[in-house]
C-alpha cells in the first residue's frame, strides 16, 4: 500500500518502487501542510498528509525532480505496475486508491482538488475498480500453468483483508496487526473522518475501513534482539526476558519511533527514545519497555476509534507472543482474541475472490470466529498503565521541538 511507480508512455518505469517507508517526501509533506487547508483534503480522501502517501511523494518530485514527471505517463503502484504485465490494462483496486491520498472514498472517484494541487489528470491514473473485480486472459492463464479459464481477482489491500479474513466484521470488532509495521482498524458503513485527524478511512469491498497504521512494530523487536540479544537465545526466550519485569518496567519508558511515525500524530520527524533511563534497569527491563513501547503507541491509535463495548482481534507476528498479546489487553482495558489464523490477509483475499466469482453472497464465511487465545485485561494494573499511557503522550509531545533541532543538526552537519 501507499507505492508509487512512474510510468512512461512505453509503459517502461522510470523509477523504482517507492515504498510507504521512504521519508525523502519529508520536507514536501510540511510544505503542503502550511500552503493547503490539509485538514480539507483529508476530510475528502480520509488520508492525512504524510510521506507515506502517493499524493506527498508525487509533490517531492514535482520540486526534486520536474523533467521525470514530465515525462510519465502513468503514476502506478506496484500491484498496478504488476497487473499491467499480466493483463494489459491499468487499474488499481478501490481499497488502494483510497490510500493515496489523492482519491475520495466517499464519491468512489479520483479527488479534484487534490490532484489539481500536483497537476494531475485522472488519465494519468490507473482505473479504480472494485475488489471483487475478476480478470480472464487466456495467456497469462497458460503462462502460470493454468488450464480452463481462471478468474483473477484484483483482491484489496492487505489492512482491509486482514479484517475479513479473521471475520472481524462487526461494529464493536477491532483488528490489531502487527507484523514488520503495525495497525488497528475496524469496520464501519458510512465513510468517517476523525475531527482531529489522527486516522485514516478507505474504501473496503463494500464497507469502509477506519483506523491507522504504525511504523514501528515487529521491526523494532527485531532492532532490539539484533542489538541485545544473546547467540544462545532464539527470539521467543529474547522476549520472555522481561515475564518478571513489572508492567511499566520500573519506570522506564520506550519511544519506538525508530522509523519515524504515522497514526496518531502523522509526524515523520520523530525518533526512538528510552526516557527515564538509571543504572538500576537492566536488559530486562529495556525489552519491556520496548515491548510496551509498540503498544502504547498502537493504543493512541485505538482511542481515536475506541467504543466501550470492542473487542480486539490481533494477527501478524507478534500475536503468537503471549506476553505481548496480555501486555496489549492490559494497556487497551479490552479483551484481546488472537485469531486462529493469524495470517488473516491471505485468508481475507481467498474470501474476496470467492465473493468475486459467485461462491458466496457477502463476505461473511458463516461460522464463528476460531479463537486460539483470549486474554483479558488485568484490573490491577489498570490505574498503573493509564498513568503510563499519560507519561508516554506527555514525552512524544514535549521532545517534538527536540526532534526538529535534531534533524536541523544533522542537515548542518550532513549526517542525514
Amino acid at each position: 500500500m501507499h507505492s508509487l511507480i512512474l510510468v512512461d508512455e512505453t509503459h517502461q518505469p522510470l523509477t523504482p518502487a517507492i515504498t510507504w517507508a521512504d521519508h525523502r517526501s519529508t520536507k514536501a509533506a510540511e510544505q503542503l501542510k502550511k500552503n493547503y487547508d490539509s485538514h480539507l483534503i483529508y476530510e475528502k480522501t480520509g488520508t492525512p498528509i504524510h510521506p507515506m502517501s502517493p499524493f506527498v511523494k508525487i509533490s517531492w518530485l514535482n520540486q526534486e525532480q520536474p523533467e521525470l514527471i514530465a515525462k510519465t505517463k502513468i503514476f502506478a503502484d506496484i500491484k498496478s505496475y504488476v497487473f499491467y504485465q499480466l493483463f494489459h490494462e491499468w487499474v488499481i483496486d478501490e481499497s488502494l486508491a483510497s490510500g493515496t491520498g489523492m482519491y475520495n472514498p466517499k464519491e468512489h472517484d479520483w479527488e479534484k482538488e487534490a490532484m489539481d494541487i500536483i497537476g494531475l489528470k485522472p488519465d494519468q491514473l490507473p482505473r479504480v475498480v472494485s475488489e471483487t473485480t475478476a480478470f480472464h486472459n487466456d495467456s497469462t492463464a497458460r503462462d502460470l500453468g493454468l488450464t480452463g479459464d481462471p478468474a483473477f481477482v484484483i483482491g484489496g489491500s492487505d489492512g482491509a483483508l486482514a479484517n475479513i479474513g479473521i471475520q472481524a466484521l462487526g461494529k464493536n470488532e477491532v483488528t490489531v496487526t502487527v507484523g514488520t509495521s503495525g495497525a488497528v482498524r475496524k469496520l464501519v458503513p458510512e465513510f468517517q473522518v476523525d475531527k482531529a485527524g489522527r486516522t485514516f478511512c478507505y474504501a473496503a469491498a463494500g464497507p469502509y475501513v477506519i483506523g491507522g497504521a504504525v511504523n514501528n512494530g515487529g521491526k523494532v523487536v527485531e532492532w532490539a534482539f539484533k542489538q541485545f540479544g544473546k547467540e544462545e537465545e532464539d527470539f521467543s526466550d529474547f522476549l520472555k526476558l522481561s515475564d518478571d519485569v513489572p508492567p511499566g518496567a520500573n519506570g522506564l519508558i520506550f519511544l519506538p519511533f525508530l522509523l519515524g511515525g504515522r497514526a496518531p500524530l502523522w509526524r515523520n520527524n520523530l525518533f526512538g527514545d528510552f526516557i527515564g533511563l538509571t543504572i538500576n534497569h537492566t536488559r530486562k527491563t529495556m525489552v519491556r519497555a520496548i515491548l510496551e513501547g509498540i503498544a502504547l503507541n498502537l493504543a493512541g491509535v485505538y482511542e481515536a476509534i475506541a467504543e466501550k463495548e470492542d473487542i480486539i482481534y490481533v494477527t501478524g507476528g507478534l500475536a503468537s507472543e503471549p506476553l505481548w498479546c496480555q501486555m496489549l489487553a492490559d494497556i487497551l482495558e479490552r479483551e484481546v482474541r488472537v485469531a486462529e489464523t493469524i495470517e488473516g490477509s491471505g485468508l481475507g483475499a481467498a474470501i474476496v475472490g470467492m465473493k468475486a466469482i459467485g461462491w458466496l453472497e457477502t463476505l461473511e464465511i458463516g461460522h464463528e470466529k476460531r479463537v486460539a487465545q483470549t486474554f483479558s485485561p488485568r484490573a490491577e494494573y489498570r490505574d498503573r498503565y493509564r498513568d503510563l499511557r499519560n507519561l508516554f503522550n506527555e514525552a512524544n509531545q514535549r521532545l517534538l521541538t527536540t526532534y526538529e533541532n535534531i534533524i536541523a543538526w544533522k542537515e548542518k552537519y550532513q549526517e542525514i
